[in-house]
């Protein structure tokens, strides 16, 4: 496969969600309800680039620093400095794949996708901007430690996947093989431990740390150390605390608005869930 077969097309459409004539038919209670919750959702969403790649924080930061100052004017000084209105396009595209999928593979299919302007290019956009001017230091940081990578497609870099099957993946540290994964799964499903919040280390040979994301540690039973079928494993909950305690922070804040017993009901579980890890 090609670098051209991971590049997002520049004739790929956007589509905007219309929310201007719905939202004024909602009463304050239900705006407030939907405006929490959306807040809920965005704050968890952040976690998706840490378990999509080592370079998606990073990349995301980056674009979203360049472009706070808005589209036009951050063009209009791209351009001056040499930029063409392709390379402007298609660094445009990129960033809209990568902010849409929360990270630099696709959500469906796995593949990972790369900026269709240069690496030279790319960083001349982001010294023309005013995050630039105001955090030098930390935007350059940023950039040398993602540069090469954003642009790397061989394997293992191309899709996400284990390493023996030639992928990358951050669920897994990767020196966690299929079968090791297979194996600690089997470990969650007799102790009821939830998948869908948790990442695998392998910190040594049979020797595992399974870690659960959550606003908190501690409290739940099973987050403590386990010698099982022959493996040793570290339960540790807490993982991504700080974007954790923002989601428990805005789903309380819906409670306030949840009009019915059924929603109350959900938005606590979530609430204990999104806590603890439970």
């Amino acid at each position: 496969m090609s670098a051209e077969d991971h590049r997002i097309s520049p004739e790929t459409n956007i589509h905007l969600i219309d929310c201007s004539s719905a939202w004024p038919l909602l009463t304050k209670e239900e705006q407030m309800y939907a405006y929490h919750f959306a807040r809920a959702s965005w704050e968890g969403a952040k976690i998706c680039a840490f378990q999509c790649s080592y370079e998606s924080p990073g990349l995301i930061f980056l674009l979203r620093a360049v472009f706070a100052e808005g589209c036009e004017s951050l063009k209009a000084k791209a351009l001056g400095k040499g930029v063409t209105e392709e390379e402007w396009t298609h660094l445009l595209v990129f960033a809209a794949a990568t902010l849409q999928n929360i990270g630099n593979y696709t959500s469906f299919g796995d593949k990972k996708f790369i900026p269709a302007i240069s690496s030279d290019k790319f960083w001349t956009v982001v010294t023309s901007s005013k995050a630039y001017e105001q955090h030098k230091d930390q935007l350059t940081d940023t950039w040398e430690s993602i540069k090469d990578i954003i642009y790397k497609t061989e394997a293992p870099f191309g899709s996400i996947g284990f390493r023996e099957d030639g992928g990358l993946t951050a669920y897994y540290s990767s020196n966690v093989s299929r079968k090791e994964a297979e194996d600690v799964k089997k470990f969650q499903e007799e102790k009821k431990i939830a998948p869908w919040n948790t990442r695998l280390v392998k910190v040594g040979e049979k020797s595992y740390c399974l870690t659960i994301a959550s606003a908190e540690k501690g409290h739940l039973p099973y987050v403590t150390a386990y010698e099982w079928e022959g493996l040793k494993i570290s339960v540790e909950n807490g993982e991504f605390a700080p974007f954790m305690k923002k989601v428990v922070h805005h789903l309380t804040e819906c409670l306030k608005y949840a009009n019915d017993a059924n929603r109350k009901k959900m938005l606590e579980d979530y609430i204990e869930h999104f806590k603890y890890g439970e």
